[in-house]
Parts: C-alpha cells; structure tokens; sequence
C-alpha cells in the first residue's frame, strides 16, 4: 500500500517488486541464485525450418529484433488480467542489459 501511495505522489507507479528486482538482478556484483531463466527450443513445426537450421536461426533471429524495437519504440502491446493492462516497464531490461563479471581477488 506504501509502494502504491508513494507512487501516485510522484507519478511513477510500477510494479511492487520491480526495486527488488533491479537491485538483486543488475546491480549485485556477487552471482545471481535468484529466478535464473532458460529458453530452450522445441523442433520446429515447420519442416522447411527442420531441414534449414540456418533459415530457423535468422527467423528467430529477426523475431527477437522486432519484439525488442517494439519494446524500445513502446507499440509493444501489454499484457492483462482480466482486461487490465499489466505494467511492462520490466521488458525494457529484457533486451540490451548485461552483468559484466568482475575478477575478484
């Protein structure tokens, strides 16, 4: 409720666990344990992409670019429950962030 109040004084309502989240994920130095996702590629349903892995890749390729300018150029459309629109403002690190490993000694 503090998050919400605060955030409708200064204009910048997000989600609850999106400070959290920043500060665990792309501030810490240290390594992460916390919710380290995968993507892993199913055989694709499409035969001529079966017998091309090259054409596969530059398809997947090409659909990411276009989810991450869409993310930049804000036309992604949002998700929802139940008819309301959920807050993105999380996608935009989804593209283009990194944690540089640092040598420690």
């Amino acid at each position: 409720k503090e998050y919400e109040e605060e955030g409708t004084r200064e204009e910048m309502l997000g989600s609850y666990i999106e400070e959290f989240w920043n500060e665990s994920n792309l501030v810490a130095d240290s390594t992460l344990n916390l919710n380290n996702p995968f993507f892993m590629l199913e055989g694709s349903p499409d035969p001529e992409f079966a017998r091309h892995p090259i054409r596969r890749a530059a398809s997947l390729t090409m659909a990411a670019l276009k989810v991450a300018s869409s993310i930049r150029d804000e036309t992604f459309l949002p998700d929802t429950f139940h008819g309301q629109p959920l807050c993105m403002d999380q996608y935009k690190a989804v593209f283009g962030a990194a944690r540089v490993p640092q040598h420690e000694g």
